[in-house]
């Protein structure tokens, strides 16, 4: 339920559910900077950490803040948050930005152009390329049905200097209708055209997505309405079984993908590649884990040049009124190998 990336050389953690200040569990709206080359396998959280703590600002800001299932992906300093849930049935349709400044995150609601997507969460956000001028939001969970749609938030950079931010409208939609519980990865970027990995999800209640769907992005041009298509394309082949809640990278050509809730409701303790180039998959060995870890609602991240041997699972849980709650370690860092 938590939001995390890897930007600029730092882990960015933001919000989710989690045990508060008062030692109950609740939405949590804090956020933290961790140096990636200072994490420790074996859970040393490593230093410097730079936080932001809300607790200067006003009462109604504070609890806007607070969210889960909620989207993160890369700024230029810092990170976007788009979405979230704000209670059992209510979602947001916001998005943030948080950016270091003076050593410290400090936090920036986007005042956008254009329609923006509709309140939601358990969606994706996925930065297209490398400068964070371009952010693909995918599918998602209203409270009461999945939805299909894309749009694309852009950074646009005024004649006049500085920046503004729009949403741009996207012609297509996810095909089978709508998912939530996804993943989405960047695997190729070109001029004006990028292919996002949209993988899993679930439909509906009870019907999981098992398929790898490529979706390629294209800037159209003119003034047509529709800023961007999209076209799909359903992969092939044996594959890993359907599931949502998983999580997933791209690195080195390789598409991995760890865990997730399976249709039979129990989760996948094991891991996947696959590579871009073969379109094939392979196993993942998972070792060293403790038993009670819950393979489900993580993030996947890695950065620097061993990002296929170094990831950090962040996060991940589950919470049951009859049994009660159980977390992850916020942070595991761990390393990858193939499978046989």
């Amino acid at each position: 339920r938590v939001g995390a990336c890897m930007s600029g050389g730092d882990l960015f953690i933001f919000g989710g559910f989690g045990r508060g200040l008062t030692g109950g569990h609740q939405r949590l709206n804090d956020a933290a900077a961790l140096e990636w080359a200072a994490l420790g396998v074996g859970g040393d959280l490593g230093q410097p950490t730079r936080l932001f703590a809300p607790e200067s600002l006003g009462k109604d800001r504070k609890k806007a803040l607070r969210r889960m299932f909620h989207a993160v992906a890369p700024a230029d300093g810092g990170f976007v948050v788009f979405g979230g849930r704000a209670g059992p049935a209510a979602g947001y349709s916001d998005a943030i930005l948080f950016r270091q400044d003076g050593g410290v995150l400090a936090s920036q609601g986007l005042s956008c152009e254009g329609e923006a997507p509709s309140p939601r969460w358990r969606h994706t956000l996925t930065r297209l390329g490398g400068h964070g001028d371009l952010y693909l939001v995918a599918g998602g969970w209203n409270g009461s049905e999945s939805l299909p749609d894309l749009k694309v938030l852009e950074r646009c950079r005024p004649v006049g200097g500085g920046e503004a931010w729009a949403w741009r409208q996207v012609r297509g939609s996810l095909p089978c209708g709508g998912v939530f519980g996804h993943t989405a990865d960047l695997v190729r970027e070109a001029e004006d055209s990028w292919t996002v990995a949209l993988l899993g999800g679930c439909r509906r209640a009870g019907e999981l997505a098992g398929d790898l769907v490529m979706i390629e992005l294209r800037r159209l041009p003119g003034d047509g309405g529709a800023e961007f298509s999209a076209e799909f394309c359903i992969v092939g082949g044996p594959s890993p079984a359907p599931r949502y809640s998983h999580a997933s990278l791209v690195a080195a050509g390789t598409l991995v993908v760890v865990g997730g809730v399976l249709p039979t409701g129990e989760e996948d303790r094991n891991a996947y590649a696959f590579d871009l180039g073969s379109g094939c998959w392979s196993a993942v060995r998972v070792r060293g884990f403790p038993e009670d870890h819950v393979w489900c609602r993580q993030h996947l991240v890695a950065g620097g040049s061993d990002a296929l041997l170094r990831v950090a699972l962040v996060g991940g849980g589950i919470l049951c009124f009859s049994f009660g709650c159980k977390m992850n370690p916020l942070i595991t860092v761990c390393t990858l190998r193939g499978g046989e």
